[in-house]
């Protein structure tokens, strides 16, 4: 199936199609890791922070992104509709690699270890060490 165009994707959450919207949503559509919102301003040139943090809300509130922590003192974001993959961070650098862990697997043993949840909404793991480049 065909994905749908950014601009498509945008009201199909109830959101205008901005020009700025469809520029932040099309640079996180091309990228391979979770990435900040200085990072992202970079990305819509003429744009205040304000306005970047406002259309990060907007996504993140309907679904378009997942807000994550992966211990880089600020929030990561990244498409929602990315496979399910959690993350290794180097401790030194701050390479990001995504790993993709069997979920549902993951999923089922967390939940069959609690005596007080029936359900998971969302998961995320951040697996920190020390990339091949940090270590030599």
């Amino acid at each position: 199936m065909k994905k749908q165009n950014t601009a498509s994707q945008l009201r199909s959450k109830g959101l205008r199609a901005t020009p700025a919207r469809v520029a932040v949503l099309s640079f996180l559509e091309r990228q391979t890791f979770p990435v900040g919102i200085k990072k992202i301003r970079t990305a819509i040139p003429g744009k205040d922070l304000a306005t970047v943090y406002r259309i990060m809300d907007d996504f993140t509130r309907t679904g378009l992104v997942k807000s994550i922590d992966i211990g880089h003192g600020h929030t990561d974001y990244e498409r929602a509709d990315r496979p399910s993959h959690h993350h290794l961070v180097c401790a030194e650098c701050g390479a990001i690699e995504d790993i993709p862990l069997k979920t549902e697997i993951l999923n089922r043993t967390v939940l069959s270890k609690s005596k007080k949840f029936a359900s998971l909404q969302d998961d995320h793991l951040t697996f920190v060490g020390c990339c091949v480049t940090c270590a030599e």
